[in-house]
């Protein structure tokens, strides 16, 4: 399965700010079968221009892939995710 898309407007954050978007900014997610019913991200890809800190320009141009997933031992309702790896009220993973 492949998700593309392509922004038909500037993209604000921080009311424009912080950074700005520009049209045509596109984005494309794969995800492919990891196990019999079950499908995994695999591969997440961003690319545009716009600006940053109002001044500065940003060039975004960034692909990451995620591959060799196993299963974790035991049941777990989330089997792929480790189980040591917990969200804390308003901070990262412990």
């Amino acid at each position: 399965m492949r998700v593309e898309a392509k922004s038909i407007d500037d993209i604000s954050f921080g009311f424009g700010l912080v950074a700005r978007l520009g049209k045509g900014t596109e984005a494309t997610l794969t995800r492919r079968p990891v196990e019999r019913d079950l499908w995994m991200p695999t591969e997440l890809t961003l690319k545009g221009r716009g600006r940053a800190a109002v001044f500065r320009t940003l060039v975004i141009d960034f692909a990451i892939d995620w591959f060799e997933y196993r299963r974790l031992e035991g049941d777990s309702a989330t089997p792929f995710l480790d189980s040591r790896v917990q969200r804390q009220p308003g901070g990262g993973p412990e």
